[in-house]
């Protein structure tokens, strides 16, 4: 289970979608950064976010396992526990956010419970399923998993 809480008044909000255009079923990556415009791009990590299904996408890049590994087993790429950990936070903040399309929350991970990793490699592509299990006014909480590959 992860949980989201409140911003601190300080931190920059987010973009709500405008209300002339129509809801996408499918953002990008350059409409999932301006929901989530505080990450920037090396820290993104969802490609791709289904609107109406809560399931964010994201390919593991070579860069992103980089520095991993030291000494005789700097060749092996392995995405991190802690970067799986950030994709399924981010997912489950634009879920959030496609909740409640008039909110300028941010979106801000606070702590996980009962966390399992799978191994994940460059090139492979994470397919995060998220849901919201309760919401009160400043805090969120929800489920996310993580499938890689069919």
């Amino acid at each position: 289970m992860t949980e989201l809480g409140s911003p601190r008044p300080d931190i920059r909000e987010t973009q709500p979608l405008d209300p002339s255009e129509q809801k996408p079923k499918m953002l990008n990556r350059e409409q999932v950064a301006k929901r989530l415009p505080m990450y920037g791009d090396k820290k993104l990590l969802v490609d791709e976010f289904d609107t109406q299904e809560g399931i964010g996408m994201y390919t593991v890049r070579e860069e992103d396992c980089d520095g991993h590994s030291a000494n005789e087993y700097e060749e092996i790429k392995l995405f991190r526990g802690v970067d799986q950990i950030e994709a399924a936070a981010q997912t489950l903040g634009l879920k959030f956010l496609e909740s409640e399309p008039d909110s300028k929350a941010v979106p801000v991970f606070r702590s996980t419970e009962g966390t399992k990793f799978g191994f994940v490699f460059p090139g492979e592509t994470m397919i995060i399923q998220a849901s919201i299990t309760s919401q009160t006014r400043n805090s969120v909480k929800g489920n996310c998993e993580i499938k890689v590959g069919d």
